[in-house]
């Protein structure tokens, strides 16, 4: 019964929809694989599948599936989506991601994911007149998304506009008080604006962390006991103890040696974050440096970067 095979499709779908949220990703693919074998051309099960491969670190099964939607309907925007996000963090396939996204905006163009996700591209490429424009179309489309307020305003801390980072930060935050993207970015823009002590106290919000050693960390001269807040972020294993953002810690700390072998290390690993290597302020005192350097030259595959 053509009836009870998509409602056994849809069911599936939606319970690995659940698996997803409460990161049970073994039991996500159960599920879509169930979905798949009632409708094997539910495109969307395919491309959440790839996502939930990808996640898995298996960019190959990922780039399958995504194609496997691809050939069923080579006009599915959410595909050619999955498939440039791939391309771009996942692989650091430059030129292929970029078609892929242009694809996607041509198939979705009212969508402000597709231009959310396009708009990450263009900074990381350092095309920012482009990538705020693509950022402006997705407030456009979506104007009460807290997390597109805080994108902008991380656009703004990365290409060095400390002030407009801080307002658009302050506005993610009105919609959404706990958002995590938003809170990370205010103290980093308050810091590079040499306000350490506000940078601390809304730093310590992040995280919970023991009363005396906050009030330790408070009664300290401002930069340094910001500085010792990052350090115990590294120590911790805040943001899941990712590489990338340990770099970052670590060279704002003060620490550029052992911010590069992070980074050194991010590349064995294939951090998806490394590619937004060069618009990270933290990491200017590192530009000189031949290890930075070749690290670049690794993610990105083209010019030296100028100090």
């Amino acid at each position: 019964d053509p009836g009870t095979s998509v409602a056994g499709a849809y069911g599936g779908y939606l319970a690995a929809m659940n698996a997803v949220r409460s990161r049970d990703l073994a039991a996500a693919e159960q599920y879509l694989r169930s979905s798949l074998r009632a409708d094997p051309d539910y495109l969307s099960a395919h491309v959440l599948l790839g996502m939930i491969r990808w996640e898995q670190r298996d960019t190959a099964g990922a780039e399958a599936a995504f194609h496997d939607a691809l050939q069923r309907d080579p006009h599915f925007g959410d595909a050619h989506l999955g498939l440039a996000r791939l391309r771009f963090w996942g692989r650091w396939d430059w030129s292929g991601a970029e078609e892929s996204f242009l694809r996607a905006i041509d198939e979705a163009p009212g969508r402000a994911e597709v231009h959310h996700a396009y708009a990450w591209f263009l900074l990381a490429s350092r095309r920012f007149e482009e990538a705020k424009a693509s950022m402006d179309r997705a407030l456009e489309l979506d104007p009460l998304a807290a997390v597109l307020h805080s994108d902008l305003g991380w656009f703004h801390y990365r290409v060095r506009d400390y002030p407009g980072a801080l307002t658009l930060c302050h506005a993610a935050l009105e919609i959404d008080p706990q958002l995590r993207g938003a809170l990370d970015c205010r103290h980093r823009a308050l810091a590079r604006l040499g306000q350490f002590d506000l940078a601390l106290v809304h730093g310590l919000e992040l995280t919970e962390i023991p009363t005396e050693l906050e009030q330790d960390l408070l009664s300290h001269p401002a930069d340094e006991g910001y500085r010792q807040f990052l350090l115990y972020l590294d120590s911790t294993g805040a943001f899941g103890g990712n590489r990338f953002v340990r770099a970052m810690n670590l060279t704002a700390a003060g620490r550029d040696e052992e911010a590069l072998t992070q980074l050194e290390e991010a590349v064995e690993e294939r951090d998806s974050l490394l590619v937004l290597i060069d618009v990270t302020p933290e990491f200017d005192p590192l530009v000189s440096t031949s290890r930075f350097q070749e690290v670049r030259r690794q993610v990105k595959g083209y010019e030296r970067l100028s100090p």
